[in-house]
């Protein structure tokens, strides 16, 4: 099914609202619109999202996973930690960082993974579409290969249990005593607006709502709640920003977003669509000789050319957060569901656009196999210990501290240069 805006499902039920208003029998509309699954769909989650804060997919929260029974996706979390840090790259080699790492995860239109931060915490989430039982050993086999790449990147542990918990919240059934008030209050305010004709409406409404009740879970607690501001439209792919313009605005968004969430999935169909986009308004352009096409064939020159001359990659994106992005071309609004943090992203991107949420930046968490251990020729074991894991100190230097020296003026600081190393000291794992 090709998706609809929903602001265009917005103006058809204002639309037929105001028909109804002016002449009620005209809200009987709203029974045909209703056969259109996408509609009915957007109409009967926004309703529940009235009655429910916190509305979000059927979820069933396992040990150390997530599964979402309403879309067939399952995900999984680990806590994380860049190994790069964005103050220490250039601009082409951020963008290149960025785009290699996209590129690698080489995800399908049913696969993603979300960059998540609340606060001083990062946060992974690899999810793909699981359908049954049978699709489990190609999901582990996905999921395996998935988490060894992004260890060249982050420093992975994988969540579980009740660290899994306070990160989801806990998902519960929706009260039906709330849906019976809401319902009532539309009843109330559908026979004073429109008569028995808005009884009508709301009797249907009622019933696909109450059936379609038991695909919902509302979430309590859990620190994803404050990811409630939603990326809905971008026309950031039209722009042609430059890799230093890009790691600027991805270093201010380092310490102005402090609670994000970055969902990206595959595109693959975006190349061809900025293909036939272009030799469509051209034709216009030319052929037709319709000067109106020149700005949509200018528009999506600029795609195809970031996509064939700078090699980005095409992505499907979803960008959370609790305040809105301070680019214009990038329009946020709240939502009272988190239905938007489940489900797979559905906005249309290239890889620089999205490089501007710092995924790599910062970091505190020292993984054991990360810690590099040096003994001082000459000096007993437990008189050192190095005071980080070699993935925390800035490229080319290394610090190590003598813990309880003999001489409380003995200590080293070198640079991690083989020659100084050498015969200074040895690395054993």
């Amino acid at each position: 099914m090709v998706r609809v805006d929903s602001r265009i499902y917005l103006a058809v039920l204002v639309g037929i609202v105001v028909m109804g208003i002016a002449y009620k029998p005209l809200i009987l509309l709203i029974l045909p619109a209703l056969v259109y699954g996408g509609f009915r769909e957007w109409l009967v989650e926004s309703l529940l999202s009235l009655a429910y804060p916190g509305l979000a997919p059927k979820l069933v929260l396992g040990g150390d996973y997530v599964y979402d029974l309403r879309n067939k996706v399952m995900h999984v979390f680990y806590k994380a930690e860049p190994m790069f840090d964005i103050s220490r790259l250039t601009g082409s080699q951020y963008v290149g960082l960025f785009d290699e790492l996209v590129r690698r995860l080489n995800l399908g239109i049913n696969e993603a993974v979300a960059f998540i931060r609340l606060g001083d915490n990062r946060f992974i989430r690899l999810s793909r579409v699981v359908k049954n039982e049978d699709e489990l050993p190609e999901f582990s086999s996905w999921l395996g290969a998935r988490e060894r790449l992004l260890r060249q990147y982050f420093i992975l542990k994988p969540l579980s249990g009740d660290d899994l918990r306070r990160l989801v919240g806990f998902p519960v059934t929706p009260s039906k005593k709330r849906m019976v008030i809401a319902l009532a209050i539309l009843f109330l305010a559908s026979y004073i607006l429109f008569k028995v004709y808005g009884l009508i409406v709301i009797a249907a409404l009622a019933a696909i709502t109450i059936k379609a009740l038991s695909n919902y879970s509302v979430i309590r607690g859990g620190q994803l709640i404050v990811l409630r501001r939603r990326l809905v439209a971008s026309n950031k792919v039209y722009t042609m920003p430059s890799d230093d313009d890009v790691r600027a605005v991805a270093s201010a968004m380092a310490s102005y977003l402090r609670n994000y969430a970055l969902v990206i999935s595959g595109n693959p169909e975006f190349r061809a669509l900025a293909s036939s986009k272009v030799a469509r308004e051209y034709e216009r352009l030319v052929v037709q000789e319709r000067g109106k096409a020149l700005p949509a064939v200018s528009k999506w020159r600029v795609v195809l050319d970031r996509i064939m001359q700078s090699a980005e990659e095409p992505v499907k994106v979803m960008i959370a957060g609790d305040r809105d992005l301070p680019d214009s071309n990038m329009v946020m609004t709240s939502s009272r569901s988190l239905m938007h943090l489940w489900a797979l992203p559905t906005i249309d991107e290239l890889s620089h656009d999205i490089a501007i949420v710092p995924i790599f930046h910062g970091g505190k968490l020292i993984s054991e196999i990360s810690r590099a251990r040096a003994r001082l020729r000459g000096m007993p074991k437990n008189w050192w210990r190095p005071t980080k894991g070699l993935m925390g100190e800035p490229p080319g230097l290394l610090v190590v501290a003598i813990h309880n020296p003999p001489n409380p003026y003995h200590w080293l600081l070198c640079t991690r240069s083989s020659q100084l190393l050498r015969g200074l000291i040895y690395f054993i794992a």
